[in-house]
């Protein structure tokens, strides 16, 4: 949930003793992560992808100067700050299964026996920024509309019903 801080999130989790949260947390482990603020959707979705903070994964602002090519970038749409073409960066040989210096949370979780899926906007499935976050979904699946999301996500669930998985939805 975007803009939900750890300790709204406990204290949300104090107020009601009702909220799936609990289940999720006794079972594994709640801890807070850090990203930035103000946030960049680049700099936070990597942190909510990895689970390190930026420090760790390197996507620190919207605009990164990149040594190995020897250019300053916006690492949200993945071109020159000169030239504005989505996604030309890989051209220039960025690679987004090595972009991060770190696991994804779906390589993680995959290790554990517990399958991702994401829904993400249509616009945005095949993104450089998407690849690199999406290492080790299971499965991405594109929507156009509202509509899309909660019909898909629906059938997911009803599809698989005793899989351990993460489903994400970006909207």
């Amino acid at each position: 949930i975007d803009a939900l801080g750890y300790l709204q999130l406990c204290e949300a989790m104090d107020a009601c003793a009702d909220l799936v949260l609990h289940r999720l947390a006794e079972a594994g482990t709640l801890v807070p992560i850090t990203s930035t603020f103000p946030s960049t959707t680049n700099t936070v979705l990597s942190t909510l992808w990895t689970g390190r903070c930026p420090a760790e994964h390197g996507v620190l602002a919207y605009e990164l100067y990149l040594r190995e090519l020897g250019v300053a970038a916006s690492t949200l749409f993945f071109w020159p700050i000169h030239h504005r073409r989505r996604d030309e960066l890989a051209e220039w040989g960025v690679e987004p299964k090595t972009f991060l210096p770190v696991p994804s949370l779906a390589e993680q979780l995959s290790a554990q026996g517990i399958l991702t899926r994401a829904f993400i906007r249509k616009a945005y499935t095949d993104s450089i920024l998407s690849q690199i976050h999406n290492r080790g979904v299971r499965e991405v699946i594109p929507f156009v509309s509202a509509g899309d999301v909660w019909t898909g996500a629906r059938r997911i669930i009803e599809e698989h019903p005793l899989d351990k998985m993460l489903l994400t939805v970006y909207w």
